[in-house]
């Protein structure tokens, strides 16, 4: 829950993206038409992300990566004030909504059940994570444009506790996989190990083939 608020609070900056475009210093129509080709970019770049993760199986790199790429984003508008810089750092830092839609379905991995469980999960990371917006609200300030180097600082900031936050869920869900697997193998000595070898005899397979059918549950970090 904490990781998802964090999160929200380094992505709000969503909510005054035409703000941010028009430090370049446009009329207001180009303002907006500009705008919108970094989400386009976001977008296309977003379903290349959630395939490769389903593909990979992995999820917190999936996430981090983007939240990274904002930061960079972050400190390149910290650093300049010029049109292609700023510009550019509109395309890194919308980016990052490529990490925050695997957020739930991470979600769901970690509690895969029982439903009602994972339902509830859901939901409170849902709404919890959404007090993100709201003070993302307020640290985008209008006395502090149109830099607004505050704001993007707070950003940074959360985005590295969610970094940290995803880093020690990643190690808890590593740490549970090893003790099931060690749960597993504590099963397959003696009688269970007997029955294993005479299941894969009698579907005529090996005993490694046989065991890996037989793996049960992991956790996808």
């Amino acid at each position: 829950m904490l990781m998802g608020c964090s999160q929200l609070l380094g992505l709000s900056f969503i909510n005054f993206f035409p703000t941010l475009t028009a430090t370049l210093g446009y009329s207001t129509t180009v303002t907006l038409l500009m705008a919108a080709p970094p989400w386009v970019f976001a977008s296309i770049c977003c379903v290349i992300n959630v395939w490769h993760c389903d593909r990979t199986g992995e999820r917190y790199f999936h996430l981090a990566v983007w939240w990274w790429t904002i930061i960079i984003g972050y400190i390149i508008a910290l650093a300049t004030m010029s049109t292609g810089g700023r510009y550019f750092s509109l395309f890194l830092m919308s980016l990052g909504y490529c990490g925050f839609a695997l957020t739930l379905t991470w979600v769901s991995n970690a509690v895969p059940r029982p439903p009602a469980k994972r339902s509830v999960a859901l939901g409170m990371v849902n709404g919890v994570g959404s007090i993100g917006n709201i003070l993302g609200s307020y640290i985008w300030k209008t006395s502090w444009g149109p830099e607004y180097h505050q704001s993007m600082i707070i950003a940074i900031c959360s985005l590295v506790l969610s970094t940290v936050l995803g880093l020690i869920m990643r190690q808890m869900l590593i740490r549970e996989n090893k003790r099931m697997e060690r749960e597993e193998r504590e099963l397959m000595e003696g009688p269970e190990r007997e029955r294993i070898e005479e299941a894969a005899r009698l579907e005529g397979i090996s005993f490694e083939e046989a065991v890996r059918r037989r793996k049960g549950f992991r956790y996808l970090y």
